[in-house]
């Protein structure tokens, strides 16, 4: 991916723009081909590897503060996770600890980090030792239950956000990388699916962005809200 190629997304106020995934509903969208084996994608599948969110790809977001420049998607969606929480905490000294550890995340480290602190009890142990993440898997991790520990009802406020902050991301990737263009249009109207690996079918019905295709009488059915497969077909009727 050439270095000056860039994603650019406009946050306005920090609000969300309204996109919901009803989970009762059937996890494919209407005229989406269920005769044909689905498309999955991920990041160790070359195929459509342009889909998942650890393809390397330039994503700069033009916030109220500057520009944020991001590695990948994952660095986004975890760096947005923590920056969507901080514009909505009402503490200022969570807000800050929660501003500075988005930070690390962007490839531009900034001012809140010398004042993110190593309190373990509001946030992860590895505070002292922080640095821009360089890979979509550190950033996974770091985002995740290795990273800094959320509240409850910080996971609440973000389980909500993050279907708009992933579909941002899709976009912009859309509008922007002819690889992802390319990926959609090959897949026709195919079945876009993120696998859920390593887990049994009763753990993937409760997986959010992943999914799992199972045939039923002769027709493949998802299991699983597979919300990412989701959005890239619902981005891939605009072409």
């Amino acid at each position: 991916m050439p270095e000056n190629q860039k994603v650019i997304h406009s946050l306005k106020g920090g609000h969300s723009t309204a996109f919901e995934f009803d989970s009762l509903k059937p996890s494919t969208p209407s005229g989406v081909d269920l005769l044909s084996e689905p498309c999955t994608f991920f990041h160790k599948k070359k195929e459509y590897q342009s889909l998942s969110n650890f393809w390397p790809c330039d994503i700069v977001l033009k916030t109220a503060t500057g520009d944020v420049e991001y590695a990948s998607g994952e660095h986004c969606f975890h760096g947005q996770k923590y920056a969507v929480l901080a514009e909505r905490c009402s503490d200022p000294v969570r807000k800050q600890q929660l501003a500075a550890y988005a930070e690390i995340f962007s490839k531009n480290l900034g001012s809140n980090q010398k004042n993110l602190g190593s309190n373990q009890k509001n946030g992860s142990s590895n505070q002292k030792n922080l640095s821009s993440i360089q890979t979509a898997l550190e950033a996974k991790q770091k985002g995740g239950k290795k990273g800094f520990k959320l509240l409850q009802d910080e996971l609440e406020i973000w389980n909500e956000a993050s279907i708009d902050v992933q579909r941002q991301i899709c976009t912009y990737k859309l509008e922007h990388y002819a690889e992802v263009q390319n990926d959609l249009k090959k897949s026709g109207n195919r079945i876009l699916l993120h696998p859920a690996m390593r887990c049994s079918d009763e753990k993937v019905h409760g997986k959010i962005w992943e999914g799992r295709a199972k045939w039923v009488d002769g027709k493949i059915e998802v299991i699983g809200q597979n919300r990412l497969g989701k959005i890239w077909m619902e981005l891939r009727d605009r072409l």
